[in-house]
């Protein structure tokens, strides 16, 4: 995700973010925003917890395919 649309998510936005190295998505929903120098801190509901994922990890809802990712071009052979 690029570092503006980090930036500009809002509690209650709908987000999906890679858990781990391989492909799968998760649903989550922001839940804390830490406003900060830089790149913001989102803290995303996953489930009953709330994950602090980095910003390359997480994309908008729904996905832009256009958006280059290489954790999901991996679940395509890209």
């Amino acid at each position: 995700m690029r570092r503006f649309q980090w930036n500009s998510l809002g509690v209650g936005d709908h987000v999906q973010l890679h858990q781990s190295a391989g492909p799968e998505l998760t649903d989550g929903v922001i839940q804390v925003v830490e406003v900060v120098r830089g790149s913001n801190g989102v803290g995303v509901r996953v489930d009953q917890d709330v994950l602090w994922p980095a910003r390359m990890t997480v994309h908008l809802e729904p996905r832009d395919p256009a958006e280059s990712c290489w954790r999901c071009d991996a679940a395509l052979g890209i």
